[in-house]
């Protein structure tokens, strides 16, 4: 806290004479010391006994910070002040008013009125000497800075008793649980998402499906994911879409339902492109419209954009602003000179989203209800609508054409054929992908008296009856779906590619990747159980691979029996997060859930860990998990030893005063630097 409150006094973005401009922003963040985001060690704090908070409080702050990737010191603690109090937690909120003043001791003090445990009671009062002491001789934040203090506070807690020095004790284990293998309960299967009144699906979770039904079950129905905010090609593709959706709008869509973008700048709306020829002048006319709704876009994010949801581009570091300048920048200028180039046919929608209220009833495709946006719809001079998808890359090929046997790429066609039901759009004729790579290329399938059209042909396959074309892939993709419905997520990866980006790591059908370094060692099983400790939301990297790892084992029934909760207003089946599902218990299962054996293990298990007001040290609760696993047991010595080296570095990580949050990365960081050196 010291730390925030140090940088929090001179954050450039919240300088008022920091520029507005979205460049100008952007190149601000990426000046700024962002060492200390997300805040892991007031995390640490938060989830030990000192802050006398729940540890639910804690991980739901820790997300929020780690979703934000424009979070400033001072919005921490402001945030953390406000939870404080609105968790009837006044010494907390005193203490983080007192810090923010510079007023250590006091900060100490307060605290120490509502710490019951005596080693965390011990901690404080140290540091209450010290922070006295070095009042007395006048320094403070200012004269030495938040580093120089802490290295005071160390000296003092140095002298402290290590809390955890002794090694735990392994226990022999509790018999094995028998695990079982019951089919999926359909009714959980597809259960509609909070704040939606119906189960849909889109394309891409379709065309999640067609590449794997392991990999459609654990990305989409189980929702496995992290919780930080990075900046990949999802956030990029977002931004990018965003940005040409409030181009084409301007220019021949409504104007005014942009208008508001250009309130950073003032800028008048430019009038429809569309009423103007497509010269020199018009062309210069669209450029201009861009870098304005690029610029404010950018702003927007920079300003506004706070979950991780959002999908910020805001850049922590000179090579993410290099990257969003040299490289984001120039993919969405080709696309729009690309679009811009349609010389026999105009656009006629940027974003069209159908289903879910939009544009009345939700559509069917291949027998189920679906949703979506369409990136770009055009209009031929017979006016068909030929539906264009993005993608952020170059080399979009064959493989994105309808004759293949089993199309990888469905969502234009899904598009051309949901739209083209619709009576606002009219007959489709072309399904086609852009790729906005350097240079831009055009893949998909079109009628074939539209190919004349395009302003190129290179990958776009042309066949006489695009409807029939459309119809077909249809067919093939309603087989798949029943498969869907009826339960089957077996993992069946059509390739390598399909594997890529899939969570579950240790899937005997996973191809083209390599085992992990660790994954013989067996004290590589704790990894995920201390990442369930630091923050259970992050659930690729923790929970997913410890409940179906070697300690719990669950099968996939089991899985969506977790991840499915109760709607409290029709009290039907509601798809839920794995981890809100481990943290209500078994008296938080559904209806008629009927859990097996192995759920019923896990949760008796994980829910003392996770569920303590004060937790107990990391290796100690890693310990309690571990003997009542069922897998302990059938360890020889030798691996019990590696597994007990391993406890013994989480204490000795811990004992030397840092918290679970860092927990995870120094047992990663042990187990590769003994992996060597493992007889």
């Amino acid at each position: 806290m010291l730390r925030l409150k140090e940088l929090g006094g001179d954050w450039p973005l919240d300088d008022p004479a920091a520029p507005r401009s979205g460049v100008g922003l952007a190149r601000c963040a990426a000046s700024c010391d962002w060492s200390w985001w997300p805040p892991t060690g007031l995390v640490d704090f938060l989830l030990s006994p000192l802050s006398g908070l729940q540890p639910g409080v804690a991980w739901r702050l820790d997300a929020q910070w780690r979703g934000d990737r424009s979070l400033s010191p001072k919005r921490v603690l402001a945030r953390l002040g406000s939870v404080a109090r609105a968790e009837g937690n006044p010494s907390l909120a005193t203490a983080v008013a007192c810090l923010e003043k510079g007023r250590i001791g006091a900060a100490a003090g307060r605290l120490l009125e509502t710490v019951e445990d005596p080693e965390a009671r011990a901690a404080l009062e140290a540091v209450a000497q010290v922070a006295t002491e070095l009042a007395a001789d006048h320094v403070t934040v200012r004269t030495v800075g938040a580093e120089g203090l802490a290295s005071a506070f160390q000296a003092a807690l140095d002298a402290w008793p290590v809390r955890y020095a002794d090694a735990p004790v392994l226990a022999a284990g509790t018999p094995a649980v028998e695990a079982t293998t019951s089919p999926l309960p359909a009714s959980f299967l597809v259960t509609p998402s909070p704040g939606t009144e119906a189960w849909t699906l889109s394309a891409s979770q379709i065309e999640s499906y067609l590449e794997c039904p392991g990999k459609w079950f654990a990305l989409r129905r189980l929702k496995v994911g992290g919780i930080d905010a990075d900046v990949t090609p999802l956030q990029v593709g977002t931004f990018s879409h965003r940005v040409l959706e409030l181009w084409g709008q301007g220019l021949w869509g409504d104007s005014d339902a942009v208008a508001s973008v250009l309130e950073t700048d003032g800028g008048a709306v430019p009038e429809p492109l569309g009423s103007l020829p497509l010269d020199e002048c018009g062309r210069a006319a669209s450029r201009a419209w861009l870098g304005r709704c690029w610029d404010a876009h950018l702003a927007h994010q920079v300003l506004s954009c706070r979950r991780v949801q959002d999908q910020a581009l805001t850049p922590h570091t000179v090579g993410e602003l290099e990257r969003l300048l040299g490289s984001v920048g120039p993919d969405i200028d080709r696309a729009a000179a690309f679009v811009a180039s349609f010389c026999e046919v105009s656009p006629s929608g940027f974003e069209v989203r159908f289903g879910r209220g939009e544009q009345g009833s939700t559509p069917h495709y291949a027998g189920v209800p679906v949703v979506g946006s369409a990136d770009l719809l055009l209009r031929d001079a017979d006016g068909r609508i030929l539906v264009v998808d993005y993608k952020h890359r170059s080399d979009v090929t064959e493989e994105y054409a309808a004759s293949a046997a089993a199309p990888r790429h469905i969502q234009s066609l899904l598009y051309a054929s949901v739209l083209g039901r619709e009576p606002f759009c009219g007959d489709s004729a072309a399904a086609l992908f852009l790729g906005i790579g350097d240079p831009c290329h055009v893949a998909g399938t079109s009628a074939d008296a539209v190919l004349a059209e395009l302003p190129t042909d290179e990958a776009v396959e042309g066949v006489p009856d695009f409807p029939e074309t459309c119809e077909r892939v249809e067919r093939a993709v309603a087989e798949r779906v029943q498969s869907l419905l009826a339960g089957d997520v077996a993992p069946d990866p059509r390739d390598a590619e399909a594997c890529r980006y899939c969570p579950a790591l240790e899937c005997p059908r996973r191809l083209g990747s390599r085992p992990s370094a660790t994954a013989d060692d067996p004290a590589s099983v704790l990894l995920p159980l201390v990442h369930v400790m630091a923050q259970p939301a992050d659930t690729r990297a923790g929970l997913y691979p410890l409940l179906t790892g070697p300690l719990f084992g669950l099968s996939d029934a089991d899985l969506l029996v977790l991840a499915t909760g109760t709607c409290e207003e029709t009290g039907l089946p509601q798809a839920r997060r794995l981890d809100r599902g481990v943290l209500a218990g078994e008296a938080g299962l559904p209806a008629g859930a009927n859990p097996s054996r192995c759920v019923r293990h896990a949760l008796a298990v994980l829910g003392p860990v996770l569920g303590r007001t004060a937790p107990a040290p990391v290796s100690r609760r890693v310990a309690d998990v571990l003997a009542r696993s069922t897998w302990l047991g059938g360890l020889d010595e030798e691996a019990r030893g590696r597994v007990l080296d391993a406890l013994a570095a989480l204490d000795a990580h811990e004992g030397s005063g840092h918290g679970v949050v860092t927990a995870p990365a120094a047992l990663a960081a042990w187990l590769e630097r003994t992996r060597e050196t493992r007889p």
